[in-house]
């Protein structure tokens, strides 16, 4: 799984975001999620059929060299 450093939008701390794809019935689902152990805040989110940030894709391609 590939990461992106980001900063925890509740507290402000940088933090490790944990991206992905997956396929599901021939379509991309792309995945992300977060946990900051300085506060607490945490989400998942999923793009299903949908193209996410650049950001993301170009992190998981790297990630798959």
């Amino acid at each position: 799984m590939a990461i992106i450093l980001i900063k925890c939008p509740k507290c402000g701390k940088q933090i490790e975001m944990h991206v992905g794809q997956s396929f599901i019935n021939l379509m991309v689902n792309t995945y992300a999620s977060y946990h900051c152990k300085h506060c607490g805040e945490c989400i998942e989110m999923d793009w299903f059929g949908e193209k996410p940030n650049q950001e993301i894709v170009d992190a998981i391609f790297l990630y798959l060299k």
